[in-house]
Order: C-alpha cells, then structure tokens, then sequence
C-alpha cells in the first residue's frame, strides 16, 4: 500500500476522535487512503461494539526512537 506510516497512525486518530473523513486535515485523500480509512472505521467501530476502548497516547512517538530532540 502507498500510505506512509505517519498519515495511517494520523487516520487513526482523526477516526478515534470522530473526525469524518470529508473533514480530514489530511486531504486530498488518495483512492488507497480512503479504502485504509474506510478499513480502519469499520475496525474501530467492531472493536467499540464488542464493548473495546482506545487509549491515545498525549504524545506521538517519533518514527526514529533514536533521534535526538533538540529545543
């Protein structure tokens, strides 16, 4: 799939959040963006039915756990 990891885990959590996919801050959505995020909905939504909770982390880890932040 051509999604890169940063914008799957930000579909996530547009989705865990309520945010509807015409109000994403990640359009234009690409053709195989809308099928992962169509399949992360149904997912997130069967997950809450069989009474499942998400927990979403006050900080979003960097892709290189190595890198070095500096302020």
């Amino acid at each position: 799939m051509s999604t890169d990891t940063p914008r799957i885990e930000r579909m996530y959590l547009e989705i865990l959040l309520g945010i509807d996919q015409k109000d994403s801050l990640l359009k234009p959505l690409s053709d195989a963006e809308k099928a992962q995020w169509g399949r992360i909905a149904k997912q997130v939504k069967e997950i809450r039915a069989m009474g499942g909770e998400f927990e979403i982390p006050n900080e979003v880890p960097q892709s290189n756990p190595m890198a070095v932040v500096k302020e």
